[in-house]
């Protein structure tokens, strides 16, 4: 007698895993803990599937390679490294869900909650996005039956996803108005961060883009028979085992290029130098490294990419000097990172710390770049003022521009698109300060608007504050700055019975003062968390304490009170001042020679 398997499990698309049933999560899920990072990675990875970054117009380098440049040097970096287009596979893979149906014809959901949840918030904003009625309705049924039930519903009280998103046009909408809850929080950042990639996409794209989420992006779901054996699915996926090392798989493939045994057993040897020289942070160095050979987007298969990409060039005859030179690059990386967690303080090491406070990684690769090229000198004897100098200007002027980039607030596509010409360009012996990393009118206008309106990104506002901090110190920031928070003046939710209430009476009007940059300080934790919602009068012995370590509260400890006046004046001050600081070169559609 044949047996029975307790488990089923077929590959399905995003359109068959919608319509197949209704969801709900079952009682060993957490609820909703994506935040922006997890859907701005989703999201990279979906536009990469769905239309790979075209390379760069020849015409464009061949204008890069053809500029001369007063601050280029000849250049000890790897040579040979060529842009790589990925290819377009075509479909993309979100892993597997493991559910149980239940005889009413829902399904509980015992792995695969978040992804759900996304893709629910994905196909809302979409939704509200298109212009096409038939993709709106095919959206909106994978979102809500034609019985009118949502296709996903989610335990507890909160109604953020059913009222915000799952409505129809309510997922398009930008809410300004404090989230009731973490996980409304969390539902609104999905929304918030899917909006602002494809806000911006053509109609044709975006239609195309939604016939390749439901037709072409593919899940694995495995049906069990006893919720039981779907507990036990989901612990032993998550909870068992150890995490694969990419680093570790990335030797593997790289080794497996050598021509024979002799180069492999060297590379073996290289390979150690090479962990003992990167330090801890052996994964982040090879995702620099990978970013600087080929140039494209990445994501998790990313190192696997860099060894196909490795196999043809510099290939079986040129592996090994590849990883000869690597070591270099290795310790030239292991600096840069000690220098960003404890400088000597002088005006190099403080511009390389500043670059801590970015939260995002597309600079690092240039900074590796541009700090391998002085290591290797350095290393050959061949350092010198010169490249000292240029190395101090070459830092001087980055941390500036990626608060620029901050404030322009690029997705991951645009940040990649910058970094990949910058690095082109350094390759070259050019300078990407006078060409890649030049920002023209409109992005110039968005940093503007960005410093202008409240700021409610936590990550920027905090990456903001600290950066201006550091700037009013020069060379000698506090200690304490990287840890440093954001002091709310007038507070985010002030008691009922506070003269915030008085002081700041219109509604809208406090909200938008709360959270503008005139209203806004660096901290410490404790004392941060000591003065909590206190009237101004009640705080202000604590900010007097302070300023004399956080420059930026020098003037709110002198004011003698607060209000919408000296909120909106402090406002224009600080915009001014840290448009200032940003030391912009001017955009002029023809590039003229600028020193670096």
């Amino acid at each position: 007698m044949p047996l029975v398997s307790p488990l089923r499990c077929r590959v399905v698309t995003i359109a068959e895993l919608f319509c197949d049933a209704h969801y709900v999560p079952a009682a060993i899920q957490r609820d909703y803990q994506w935040d922006a990072r997890e859907c701005e990675i989703l999201m990279a990875d979906l536009d990469r599937a769905f239309q790979p970054s075209p390379p760069e117009r020849v015409a464009e380098e061949e204008a890069d390679a053809a500029d001369e440049d007063e601050d280029a040097l000849e250049s000890d970096l790897l040579p040979g490294a060529e842009e790589a287009a990925d290819p377009c596979f075509g479909e993309y893979y979100l892993g597997a869900f493991v559910i149980k149906a239940l005889d009413d014809g829902r399904a509980e959901v015992f792995d695969g909650l978040q992804r759900l949840t996304t893709l629910t918030v994905l196909l809302a904003v979409l939704r509200d996005l298109t212009k096409a009625a038939p993709h709106q309705a095919a959206l909106q049924e994978l979102i809500a039956g034609a019985d009118g039930q949502h296709r996903l519903v989610m335990p507890g009280r909160d109604r953020t996803l059913i009222e915000e998103i799952q409505a129809p046009g309510e997922a398009a909408k930008v809410r300004r108005g404090s989230p009731r809850t973490e996980l409304a929080r969390r539902i609104r950042t999905a929304a918030r961060t899917f909006r602002k990639e494809l806000a911006t996409w053509p109609a044709d794209r975006l239609r195309d883009f939604i016939d390749f989420v439901l037709t072409r992006v593919r899940a694995v779901v495995v049906e069990a028979d006893e919720p039981k054996l779907a507990r036990q699915i989901f612990i032993t996926t998550n909870l068992r085992g150890v995490p694969l090392d990419q680093a570790v798989l990335f030797k593997g493939q790289v080794i497996d290029i050598a021509p024979d045994e002799e180069t492999a057993a060297e590379m073996v040897r290289h390979w150690t130098g090479i962990q003992l020289a990167a330090g801890k942070d052996m994964e982040g160095f090879l995702l620099a490294m990978d970013f600087i050979e080929r140039r494209a987007q990445q994501g998790a298969d990313c190192l696997a990419r860099l060894a196909d990409h490795l196999s043809v060039k510099p290939g079986p005859g040129g592996i090994l000097n590849w990883t000869g030179r690597l070591a270099l690059y290795a310790g030239a990386w292991r600096e840069l990172m000690l220098k960003m967690q404890s400088p000597r303080f002088d005006a190099t090491d403080m511009n390389i710390w500043r670059l801590r406070f970015f939260k995002w990684n597309e600079w690092k690769p240039l900074a590796l770049l541009w700090y391998a090229d002085a290591f290797i000198k350095r290393t050959r004897g061949r350092g010198g003022v010169r490249v000292d100098a240029l190395l101090a200007r070459r830092f001087e002027a980055l941390h500036r521009r990626c608060m620029a980039i901050t404030l322009a607030d690029y997705s991951d596509r645009g940040r990649y698109a910058i970094f990949a010409r910058a690095i082109r360009q350094a390759l070259w012996g050019k300078n990407p300060l006078n060409r890649a990393l030049v920002f023209n009118a409109p992005s110039q206008a968005r940093m503007r608007d960005t410093l202008s309106r409240p700021l409610l990104d936590d990550k920027m506002r905090l990456t903001l504050v600290r950066w201006y901090e550091s700037t009013l110190w020069g060379d000698d920031p506090p200690a304490d700055l990287a840890k440093a928070t954001v002091e709310h003046v007038l507070p985010r939710r002030p008691g009922w019975e506070s003269q915030w209430l008085v002081d700041f009476n219109d509604e809208a009007e406090r909200y938008d003062a709360c959270h503008s940059l005139g209203n806004l300080g660096v901290m410490d934790y404790d004392k941060n968390m000591e003065i909590e919602n206190y009237d101004f009068a009640r705080k202000r012995p604590v900010i007097t304490e302070q300023s004399g370590k956080y420059k930026t509260l020098i003037d709110v400890a002198a004011a003698p009170a607060w209000s919408p006046e000296i909120v909106s004046a402090r406002n224009t001050r600080l915009i001014d001042a840290i448009w200032q600081e940003l030391q912009l070169p001017a955009w002029l559609p023809v590039q003229h020679k600028e020193p670096a």
